[in-house]
């Protein structure tokens, strides 16, 4: 049939609005795109905003938390220097001669008795200790320290036989006893005492000299006596033990001294013979000091 003049614009008309609407749909799909991207990036960046701030947050309660750690630490720190302090002060001595109260073999349930002995008359010593605590109290090597004393390494076992069989025996002896205190310590003593004093007839003629020298090169120092209260086996009376130091003291007026003492089990009359042995040192001008290492060349060899 032939087109009418009319046909033409209807169809121009039609096909203007189909491409028209179909332009708007494509318009309309791009806008969705758009706006679902941008939604979908405002979500990811809330999102990632959202993780920082708790991020932040985690870090002022992790700096807030440092900050107290950090004057905890401060106050302990004060604490420890006003410790030190006392402690510097209560050990220096004064003008008068230096002596040293040393006790071996230990710990015993007699340490703990020496321990009230010394705290009742304000005295820093020095304990020489084993490996066997029999004292009751676990924690008896801390407590030692903690009172002001100093603690000293006197082999893990004391048995003669097997410390001065070599050097390597002697310092295998030496370390299970330096682990034992670092343990409980969390200190490494850098002074000994040889069982039986650096000049004992047990240690071969060749095995001493070396065990001297390899303490020394090891940053050790070693002490020994020149009064002692003669107690290493117990059951020695009272009034002799006093006696041995008001004796032996004579020698060495205005001197330093060593005072050699023991808390083993056998030590009950150490015990009781202290208070009078104190009293004596003191009469006699005598202030008392922990050892340290290289505060007295006390040395029988």
């Amino acid at each position: 049939m032939p087109e009418t003049k009319s046909g033409a614009p209807q169809r121009q008309i039609i096909t203007q609005i189909t491409i028209f609407s179909l332009v708007m749909f494509i318009f309309n799909i791009l806008n969705y795109l758009f706006y679902w991207h941008q939604d979908t990036a405002a979500e990811q960046l809330r999102g990632e905003l959202e993780a920082e701030r708790a991020h932040s947050d985690k870090l002022s309660l992790t700096l807030e938390e440092l900050r107290q750690e950090l004057g905890e630490l401060q106050q302990k720190y004060a604490q420890l220097e006003e410790e030190k302090k006392q402690w510097e002060e209560k050990t220096s001595g004064g003008s008068g001669p230096l002596a040293y109260l040393t006790i071996d073999d230990g710990p015993s349930e007699n340490t703990l008795l020496i321990l009230d002995i010394l705290k009742e008359y304000n005295i820093a010593a020095t304990f020489f200790v084993t490996g066997y605590n029999d004292s009751g109290d676990e924690q008896i090597y801390k407590r030692i320290l903690s009172e002001g004393h100093a603690l000293g390494n006197h082999t893990y076992s004391h048995n003669f036989n097997t410390i001065y069989r070599s050097v390597d025996a002697f310092w295998n002896d030496v370390l299970r006893m330096e682990q034992i205190i670092y343990e409980q310590t969390g200190i490494k003593p850098d002074i000994i005492r040889f069982p039986g004093g650096s000049s004992n007839t047990v240690a071969s003629s060749g095995v001493m000299p070396e065990l001297i020298r390899t303490v020394i090169e090891r940053g050790y120092d070693y002490f020994d006596w020149n009064i002692s209260l003669e107690d290493a086996g117990g059951g020695v009376p009272v009034e002799t033990l006093i006696n041995n130091v008001a004796t032996q003291m004579k020698k060495y007026e205005g001197r330093d001294l060593a005072v050699l003492m023991h808390d083993h089990y056998l030590s009950q009359n150490t015990v009781a013979a202290l208070p009078r042995i104190i009293e004596i040192l003191i009469e006699a001008g005598y202030q008392f000091a922990p050892v340290r290492k290289g505060v007295i060349n006390m040395k029988h060899r």
